[in-house]
């Protein structure tokens, strides 16, 4: 009734029109919200892929990360098989350097057992020679001995000889006053000159036969006496010329013998400085080879195994080169360290103390064939009288003059 009265109908549009409006917002509202949904699922779609991004970035870190570690560790695995490589390397030369220092030890004690085989044969020789040369004294002795035995009797024979004329010229004098007479004045000088100068055995024997013949004393009696005296003179100068000869014989043996002395001596000299020369080269090649190997094995950690591992100062094989009756250090007088000192001894140290050494045995050597060489020209030195009064020297003399002689260009051997 009221829409047909006419008096809603304004009412009834306007409400439609509110309505419609109301739906026409809420239609905006709708589309409004539906693209503020889209927005939000726009942005939950880019921040998805934003975490997609996200999570793909923290794989490839993640992937880089294992990478890394796995270089590590692979670099890790090849430090430790290069460090095994290198202990095994570090053991083998170790090894190998003991093996070298036990052949130098043996080839040490092999030079010193020769040089110890070589100074006993020399102590050998050097008795051998001090009882020869104490022999030849006591032979020499005899010899002079006996010679002067042997002039002991020529001199009473001679002197009766002499005395002999002026017995009979006595004997004589009754019978011939005037020839005794000059007998006797001859018979003075003759007797005088005889007491000033002795003639050799020859001479007298001429003498005699001369004054046999002088006026005054040339009886038959006498001239009987003088004959039967010729015949021991004759034998007299027999038995001295056969000495003479003998002793000539001996001393050209004696001769001989030192000649042969002397030459082993200077060949005994000359193979002993080759001995040195050849211990002075080895033991500057065995120092050259000490530095060498610590010298290639002193980087890092390396430098106290070839430290410790230095080889010994070869002075025993070195200080045995002198022929004395002493040995070695004792010898050169000079104290080495122990074994643990020369082990932690630097080669410096090594080498100076070779150095050392071998100069003590050098000079050592150097003044023992000096003394031996002084004691040999001194033995040889000696001089004795001969049966005329005029002095000889003995045959080891002559000898020994002819080969200091002989060996002077070998001079540098002894010095």
């Amino acid at each position: 009734r009221e829409w047909a009265s006419g008096t809603e109908r304004p009412r009834v549009l306007g409400r439609e029109r509110a309505l419609r409006l109301r739906e026409l917002r809420l239609g905006a509202q709708r589309d409004h919200a539906l693209q503020q949904d889209r927005l939000l699922e726009e942005r939950e779609r880019e921040l998805e892929r934003e975490r997609e991004l996200e999570r793909e970035r923290a794989r490839e870190l993640e992937r880089g990360r294992e990478l890394e570690r796995e270089r590590a560790r692979e670099l890790e695995r090849e430090r430790a098989r290069e460090l095994e490589r290198e202990r095994q390397l570090q053991r083998e030369r170790a090894q190998e350097f003991e093996r070298e220092c036990d052949r130098e030890r043996e080839r040490r004690l092999q030079c010193e057992l020769e040089l110890e085989r070589e100074r006993q044969l020399k102590r050998e020789r050097v008795a051998t020679l001090e009882q020869g040369v104490q022999s030849d004294r006591d032979s020499e002795g005899e010899r002079a001995r006996k010679l002067e035995r042997d002039r002991e009797l020529q001199f009473k024979r001679e002197l009766e000889r002499d005395c002999e004329p002026e017995l009979e010229a006595a004997e004589g004098a009754p019978r011939g006053k005037p020839a005794s007479t000059e007998g006797g004045r001859d018979a003075a000088p003759r007797e005088a000159a005889h007491h000033s100068a002795r003639p050799p055995a020859g001479d007298r024997a001429a003498s005699d036969g001369r004054g046999a013949n002088r006026p005054g004393v040339d009886s038959p009696p006498q001239h009987r006496v003088s004959e039967s005296r010729e015949e021991p003179e004759v034998e007299a100068d027999a038995d001295g010329g056969s000495v003479a000869a003998a002793a000539a014989a001996a001393a050209a043996l004696e001769n001989k013998r030192l000649r042969r002395e002397l030459e082993g001596l200077r060949a005994l000299a000359h193979w002993q400085q080759g001995e040195v020369g050849a211990a002075i080269a080895y033991s500057g090649m065995a120092a050259n080879g000490v530095m060498a190997r610590s010298g290639a094995s002193s980087s890092g950690g390396r430098r106290s195994l070839c430290t410790a591992g230095s080889s010994p100062a070869p002075a025993p094989a070195l200080s045995a080169v002198s022929d004395s009756e002493l040995s070695g250090p004792r010898l050169a007088r000079v104290k080495l360290p122990d074994s643990e000192a020369r082990r932690n001894a630097s080669p410096s140290k090594v080498i100076s103390l070779q150095q050392h050494v071998l100069q003590a045995g050098i000079d050592e050597y150097d003044r023992t064939v000096r003394t031996l060489m002084s004691r040999v020209l001194g033995r040889s030195g000696e001089i004795r009288a001969s049966p005329g009064g005029e002095e000889v020297r003995r045959p080891e003399a002559a000898c020994l003059e002819v080969g200091s002689n002989s060996s002077a260009p070998h001079s540098s051997v002894w010095s």
